[in-house]
């Protein structure tokens, strides 16, 4: 039996997920199958959590309660156990079991995108001029605490890709050349 590639994008708010993951859509519905699971689903019912048992449990009920069920060639995840290890101030390790069951029923690829940390403060002010100012992602407080936090988490996100058990492909977003970043994933990691 065929395993359907499940592709969980990481990285830290403003890095280009929605964009590259509506670029992929566009590229897949032609010729695949494609369920797209965002943050909606994955973050925003944990939000404020810090505990790292209470996430483990989400993930685990989400996995068999949603993601299970989908049937399609290709599943997109915007933000999953990284994310969630970042807020817990856990480590890959503590999400073992996470990553054993996803390499058990798919074929898994962490897309960690970054971008070059001196283009952090400019991407968190373009994003909250696009999104509005009541735009929060992730901490609230002066935009130094928020270039401070978001360089951390990105720091901390690429440390956790070098301890996974799944294949992470680190994508740089630095230059925005979204359409040629998405035809990279199609063609290194979907064909």
């Amino acid at each position: 039996m065929n395993k359907s590639k499940l592709l969980i994008f990481e990285g830290i708010a403003s890095s280009g997920k929605t964009t590259i993951v509506k670029e992929l859509t566009n590229k897949l519905k032609e010729n695949s199958s494609v369920e797209i699971i965002g943050e909606g689903e994955t973050l925003m019912p944990l939000v404020d959590n810090i505990s790292k048992k209470t996430a483990l449990k989400f993930l685990k009920e989400f996995l068999d309660s949603r993601v299970k069920k989908i049937k399609t060639s290709v599943v997109i995840i915007d933000r999953f156990h990284f994310t969630h290890a970042f807020r817990t101030k856990s480590s890959v390790n503590d999400f073992k079991s996470i990553e054993g069951y996803l390499l058990e029923h798919y074929q898994p690829f962490i897309i960690l995108l970054k971008m070059d940390e001196s283009k952090i403060q400019e991407r968190i002010e373009h994003a909250r001029i696009l999104r509005g100012e009541q735009w929060v992602k992730g901490k609230s407080g002066t935009l130094e605490e928020k270039i401070e936090y978001y360089t951390n988490q990105q720091r901390y996100l690429l440390e956790l890709s070098r301890e996974s058990k799944l294949k992470t492909v680190v994508v740089d977003t630095t230059v925005m050349n979204w359409t040629e970043l998405a035809d990279d994933i199609v063609s290194n990691i979907l064909l």
